[in-house]
């Protein structure tokens, strides 16, 4: 596996900064299809105007990120992969929409799980409830970070996700 993923997986990961709850990552990975990224905005429509949109923009950056990680397109090379892999499921809940203005006080906690289907329609399902929408945030940027290029062990070249991960941090 590349240094990229061995990050991810290997050990404790490399998560900055690292939750300060359980934490466990599978060593395993399994290859994800960006274009195939869906997240489940049923109760996000429910969440008052600024809230959603903060949400939306979360979302909006998070699969700028994963793109940015798409390395076969900064180098403008058609990756066969990318049409190949797994979707990836992200369902969001935010406990109180009533916060969403950041203060001491702001509870930031959150848990982020990722498992990964093994019946006849493969894909990978993400949970990620918070109290806030900042534990929210936090978590979107947890999750980033277990996206990895992995251009050694899969071939073509392609994003992974860590196929198994629970986190209860803040």
């Amino acid at each position: 596996m590349s240094q990229n993923t061995c990050m991810m997986v290997c050990g404790q990961g490399s998560l900055w900064p690292y939750p300060t709850g359980k934490v466990a990552i599978d060593e395993s990975y399994v290859h994800i299809n960006p274009s195939q990224l869906t997240f489940d905005v049923s109760r996000v429509e429910s969440y008052s105007g600024p809230l959603r949109g903060t949400v939306n923009s979360f979302f909006e950056h998070f699969q700028e990120t994963v793109a940015l990680m798409d390395l076969s397109a900064h180098n403008k090379v058609v990756s066969k992969s990318f049409d190949k892999g797994l979707p990836m499921y992200v369902q969001f809940d935010i406990a109180d929409s009533s916060v969403h203005v950041m203060a001491l006080d702001v509870d930031e906690t959150y848990s982020l799980s990722i498992s990964t289907s093994t019946d006849n329609a493969m894909s990978v399902s993400v949970t990620i409830t918070a109290v806030t929408v900042f534990g929210g945030r936090h978590a979107l940027e947890t999750l980033s970070q277990l996206v990895a290029w992995e251009d050694v062990s899969l071939q073509p070249a392609g994003l992974v996700v860590a196929s198994s991960v629970a986190i209860e941090g803040d």
